[in-house]
């Protein structure tokens, strides 16, 4: 499976101007291609897995995905 260039460029876009990202991806390639991105920027991420092989991939890990409500960080 080839990439949308123009979902790849909307990413870049995001990751170079540090954007938050939430995306629901059921394709493997372009999960692989924004893990790689994520990691090797050093941005936090949460991938979880919806089901059936989606997965919700998002910068935001202040606050639960499911529930939005702020995660109370461990001192």
């Amino acid at each position: 499976m080839k990439l949308n260039p123009a979902w790849v460029a909307e990413m870049e876009s995001k990751l170079n101007f540090k954007q938050p990202i939430d995306v629901t991806l059921a394709y493997p390639t372009p999960q692989k291609w924004l893990i790689v991105q994520l990691t090797r920027r050093g941005i936090p991420f949460a991938c979880l897995n919806v089901g059936v092989g989606v997965r919700r991939i998002t910068t935001d890990t202040d606050k639960c995905p499911l529930c939005k409500r702020p995660i109370e960080k461990k001192t």
